[in-house]
């Protein structure tokens, strides 16, 4: 069972502590590569650090390298191997245009560079357009201020200003797109249906046209 992830530890400059990362991800699955993993993530770091003084900014107030580790501190808890984790740090800044995947072949072997390239072609949530990612990226800011995380204060101080009603429905229409790309895209084979009745939306779909 994936447990809730505790808050990434935090410098008192805001800035992400990475050796205190690495201590709490090494501490989930010692068998990582420390030094591997520390490559990654100061690859990706300065990768976003570089194209932020470029301005070439994906979405303003976001960071790929802080979603890097995110992700792949939910796959080291799923204990997928290093390679994964390593290609979760790096993905999003290749997606994003900050890395090239030359410079991934280069700099972490041909399985990294791949795994980044199929993800990439392979996009779940792609009929819904780049956008499903910002706003899953913002639900997920929204989310963090739950536990009283509010880095470079991206969202208001006060909680009754943060969980508004147009924030909900940006929450459900979110929700709903990643449920129809399931359903229509990715569904269960033959021989795996059957065994749970038809999903019913706890509101009134936003797109009464879509399956679900």
């Amino acid at each position: 069972m994936v447990q809730v992830r505790a808050l990434q530890p935090i410098n008192t400059d805001g800035s992400i502590n990475l050796e205190g990362w690495l201590d709490h991800v090494l501490g989930m699955d010692p068998a990582l590569d420390r030094d591997a993993l520390k490559q990654a993530c100061e690859f990706a770091r300065t990768a976003e650090q570089q194209a932020n003084a470029a301005q070439n900014l994906w979405s303003e107030g976001t960071s790929s390298y802080q979603t890097g580790l995110e992700i792949a501190e939910i796959l080291a808890d799923l204990k997928l191997d290093q390679d994964s984790l390593v290609a979760a740090v790096i993905y999003r800044g290749v997606r994003e245009g900050k890395i090239q995947l030359a410079d991934v072949h280069q700099q972490f072997g041909p399985v990294v560079a791949k795994l980044i390239d199929g993800a990439k072609k392979h996009h779940l949530f792609a009929d819904e357009g780049d956008g499903i990612y910002d706003r899953l990226d913002r639900l997920r800011e929204v989310r963090n201020r739950i536990h009283i995380q509010n880095s470079n204060a991206k969202l208001e101080r006060d909680e009754l200003d943060v969980y508004t009603e147009e924030r909900q429905k940006e929450a459900e229409r979110a929700v709903e797109g990643v449920l129809r790309q399931m359903a229509t895209k990715h569904q269960r084979s033959t021989n795996a249906q059957g065994y749970v009745g038809e999903l019913e939306l706890p509101w009134e779909p936003y797109d009464p046209s879509g399956t679900m």
